[in-house]
């Protein structure tokens, strides 16, 4: 990709998709109409039950959930999670202070590392560490085509399997909780970038506009684990076989919407969900 800029975001950012492998959805028209209507909305966050996890059988328990999905997504975490390191410390490597309830990986050679923060541990850290370890799939093989707004979907779609091994009999509602209100907040965030879209210098425009990608990735990502859930009680099988392509690199989630009959415009599931 050539890039005629100067710009430290936009370089960033482009330089991401090369080595990621990713490609911009084509059509996100629908973002605006989407995030006002959500912007508007609220929901009762989900306060996390106090923990005591060792760093390793964090490790187990989500082995332990992935082990019932399909046997290349098994086995991919089966070799890759041991190389994971789990770090506790205050901030990330950004310079960003570390929140409860936070957790980001970061690339280290072919593998990561999980920084979350150091004070006690609540449920809310464990499933923000399955977020995390669903993106091993995109650091160590990259994205094979996929769009960058579906760059979340199996991070969120592991958040729902970590939910389970907590509490199995709440597990759907705090999920859908949990990332009703990230994408509340996404959407606001969004509704901001729109608002404030007055620059009329081209390279900030396309800052502009690849923030409102970052923030509409979530949200449409959301939407897409919404209806791959609802796939996975119909056919578990099916939807197995198909994050199995993904995870193997055979196919991507751009590739296997219509085989699994997915359609992310308008985000039909987030909206019906109020």
């Amino acid at each position: 990709m050539k890039v005629s800029t100067t710009e430290p975001e936009i370089l960033n950012y482009c330089c991401a998709l090369d080595y990621n492998k990713q490609i911009e959805c084509e059509d996100i028209s629908d973002s605006n109409e989407v995030c006002k209507i959500l912007a508007e909305k609220k929901v009762e966050s989900v306060a996390g039950d106090p923990v005591k996890l060792r760093r390793r059988q964090v490790k187990s328990l989500f082995l332990g959930a992935v082990e019932k999905l399909g046997r290349d997504t098994s086995s991919f975490y089966e070799k890759e999670v041991p190389k994971v390191k789990i770090k506790k410390t205050d901030r990330f490597p950004n310079g960003e202070i570390i929140l409860p309830g936070g957790a980001a990986i970061f690339r280290r050679d072919n593998s990561g590392v999980i920084y979350t923060h150091k004070k006690d541990h609540t449920t809310k850290d464990i499933v923000a560490m399955f977020h995390e370890f669903g993106h091993l799939p995109l650091i160590v093989n990259g994205a094979n085509g996929d769009y960058y707004e579906y760059q979340e979907v199996l991070p969120i779609y592991m958040e729902r399997f970590g939910f389970n091994a907590i509490d199995e009999s709440n597990a759907k509602e705090m999920f859908e909780r949990t990332n009703l209100g990230i994408a509340i907040a996404q959407a606001k965030d969004l509704m901001y970038y729109v608002e404030h879209d007055t620059d009329q210098n081209r390279a900030m425009k396309r800052i502009n506009e690849i923030n409102r990608r970052t923030c509409f990735s979530y949200i449409k990502s959301f939407e897409y684990v919404l209806q791959l859930l609802e796939r996975y009680q119909e056919d578990h099988r099916a939807v197995d076989k198909a994050i199995d392509k993904v995870i193997n690199g055979e196919s991507s989630f751009k590739g296997i919407e219509r085989t699994l009959d997915i359609d992310t415009k308008g985000c039909k599931k987030i909206l019906s969900r109020f």
